[in-house]
């Protein structure tokens, strides 16, 4: 760009402009009068003046296209990267909590769950602090509580797992009380009867109860059974397996209940290594009693108590569901 300066002016002129420019001074030397030339100055001063107005415009338009595009970029990129997120956290395989499902049998859907939920109830239960037979989990003495875990059960509904609740069925109920932790809880008893060499398992299972129950807010009192007193009431009943004809152990062991008890029945066999514990599916042998609502099979050993293993696990989730629809 060529800066004239004309009558107070100074133009700044593109060369092609500055051609015409100086091509027309030149004419106007030669023929026009000083007058005529001043007013061809100014002529073209006004057109330079509209022609940078027009570009100066343009600029403005294109700067504010160019803005706009970089916006819809951002836009795009961040739509992307949601995208994108949103896609690595359904592949990444791990199960949210809302997500757990139990299926009809009571398995938990994987193995990954069934740790996932082990872990949150260790958690769960130093909160609580202590049993409620007043022993510490890390006390020796309670013999097979490493070998399995509390789990929860975070929603009461009605179990389809088999499980029968029997309109009489009830649980004795006591007035609010204070708990271990300054909590209110509410006490209900239930009778408990037992026949066998257990290994402590018994205890094991019922100090496994009364806890899943505290954190229901729930004092759950076993009362020792004991024959020709009313026994109306919900009565857990644990059996050991003595034989391969185990349904002799069971009728000793129902033998003397009264027939309006509603009878949850516990069945202890005794095994060894992971072959030989198969579903006994005791829950389909003809039982003694009509009033059994729910059978399970549990799995332990003389030296390390309760199998922490699949079968246990489903045995404790449907004897948790249940206290959870009576509670």
């Amino acid at each position: 760009m060529v800066g004239f300066q004309t009558e107070g002016y100074v133009l700044n002129l593109s060369p092609f402009t500055r051609h015409i420019y100086q091509a027309n001074i030149e004419e106007a030397e030669g023929y026009l009068d000083q007058k005529e030339l001043v007013a061809t100055q100014r002529h073209l001063i006004e057109v330079l003046k509209k022609e940078n107005g027009a570009l100066r415009l343009l600029r403005t338009q294109v700067e504010s296209l160019r803005l706009e595009n970089n916006q819809l970029k951002n836009d795009l990129t961040s739509l992307k990267k949601n995208s994108s997120e949103k896609d690595d956290g359904k592949a990444d395989g791990k199960p949210d909590e809302k997500d757990t499902k139990v299926v009809s049998n009571g398995h938990i859907n994987s193995d990954d769950e069934v740790e996932r939920l082990r872990k949150d109830n260790d958690k769960l239960r130093e909160k609580l602090g202590i049993l409620e037979n007043g022993k510490s989990e890390t006390d020796p003495s309670v013999n097979g509580l490493q070998n399995g875990q509390l789990e929860e059960e975070t929603e009461k509904e009605t179990p389809n797992d088999g499980t029968v609740v029997h309109p009489g069925a009830k649980l004795k109920k006591e007035p609010i009380a204070a708990g271990p932790s300054g909590t209110s809880l509410v006490t209900v008893s239930c009778l408990l009867k037992c026949r066998g060499k257990f290994h402590d398992c018994d205890e094991t299972m019922q100090a496994r109860l009364k806890s899943y129950m505290s954190t229901k807010c729930v004092d759950l009192v076993l009362n020792d059974w004991q024959e020709g007193k009313d026994n109306n009431q919900i009565t857990l009943v644990l059996c050991q397996a003595t034989s391969t004809n185990y349904l002799l152990d069971i009728k000793k062991t129902l033998l003397g209940i009264s027939s309006g008890a509603e009878i949850i029945l516990v069945v202890y066999h005794l095994a060894g290594i992971d072959s030989e514990r198969r579903d006994p599916q005791t829950d389909s042998l003809d039982l003694p009693h009509n009033n059994i609502c729910l059978v399970v099979d549990t799995f332990f050993s003389k030296s390390n108590g309760l199998y922490r293993c699949e079968q246990n696990d489903r045995a404790m989730s449907r004897i948790y569901r249940l206290f959870d629809i009576l509670c």
